[in-house]
């Protein structure tokens, strides 16, 4: 929706909502609560009051009280990429982690009986190499970590890691468990923790955790709260990343929402291929990661702002043409 129309896709979504909750219950909604719920407590916009206009209507009983003008509710149907990437999680037994049972059997049989073979869906639909299995995943290490660390952050208590990063750095030390972030371009886990010595957030992806042990020590919700606040002044404080594109290109659109799925992003269109997307990344916590997406994307995109990373793809480039 962000790319093709004025609106943004969470104005549409609170809109949906809102309908469907008033068929689902048979109560209408005043209109300062519907702008409430799609603004977001933020002024109205002339898309938005438009939007307002074209979905609802006075209530018969109640003309201070808005109803849908769609006689029922709006059903929220899948895209075929969507419908293919559950099933292949599905039928993932790392699923089983995550999701009761009973929730994925649901799932399953509500699925489309097509009698076709879903598995390995990001190669069929994306023209890109992508690696979908990590052998380490089915490792009883890498399943003790990562139970480890549901364990940790479930119950509150202090974790002792030590791990290493892509350069082969090594660190060692107690920390605060975060969260577990999926990053769909590589196909692995990060575990976050919060490092209250440096009061800051750090990730290590399981992969590179060689050891991670519960300690007895806990923990209250003020940590948590703490790290919170850290990771949303970096995305408030950083300067955003631009990147402009021509979607034309080597599935370039497709590949940029795959390599920063984890990132909080807009994106805006100018004319019929060309777009520019603006990532809210978290300065030095995604740094090294973001450039190497960034270089990972070749010639298909330019780095508008900011600056200072600008210069960091140029010296990048600059060192793999003198090696």
């Amino acid at each position: 929706m962000e790319l093709f129309n004025e609106l943004k896709n969470s104005s549409l979504q609170a809109a949906v909502r809102a309908i469907n909750t008033i068929h689902r219950t048979n109560q209408p909604i005043s209109k300062p609560e519907l702008e409430k719920r799609i603004t977001n407590n933020s002024s109205l916009s002339p898309q938005e009051q438009k939007l307002i206009d074209n979905l609802f209507v006075p209530d018969a009983a109640n003309t201070e009280l808005l109803r849908p003008f769609a006689k029922q509710a709006v059903p929220i149907i899948p895209t075929i990429l969507e419908i293919k990437w559950l099933k292949e999680m599905l039928h993932d037994p790392r699923i089983d982690c995550l999701i009761f049972a009973s929730l994925k059997e649901k799932l399953l049989q509500a699925m489309p009986k097509d009698g076709s073979s879903e598995q390995h869906w990001q190669q069929s639909n994306w023209n890109i190499p992508i690696q979908i299995d990590k052998s380490c995943f089915s490792s009883a290490a890498y399943q003790e970590k990562f139970k480890t660390a549901l364990e940790a952050l479930n119950s509150k208590h202090y974790v002792y890691y030590e791990s290493y990063d892509i350069y082969g750095n090594e660190y060692k030390g107690e920390a605060v468990p975060y969260k577990i972030e999926y990053c769909t371009n590589n196909n692995s886990f990060n575990f976050i923790m919060w490092n209250e010595e440096k009061r800051w957030t750090f990730k290590s992806d399981f992969a590179t955790i060689t050891k991670l042990q519960l300690l007895p020590q806990s923990f209250d919700c003020s940590k948590i709260e703490l790290a919170d606040a850290y990771v949303e002044r970096l995305k408030t404080e950083s300067e955003p990343i631009v990147l402009q594109f021509d979607a034309a290109q080597y599935n370039v659109l497709e590949r940029c929402f795959n390599i920063f799925s984890n990132y909080d992003k807009e994106i805006s269109r100018f004319d019929e291929d060309t777009y520019q997307l603006k990532i809210f990344a978290r300065d030095h916590f995604d740094n090294a990661e973001i450039v190497q997406n960034i270089l990972s994307l070749g010639s298909s995109i330019v780095v508008s702002s900011p600056q200072k990373l600008r210069q960091q793809i140029i010296a990048a480039i600059q060192e793999s043409f003198t090696r």
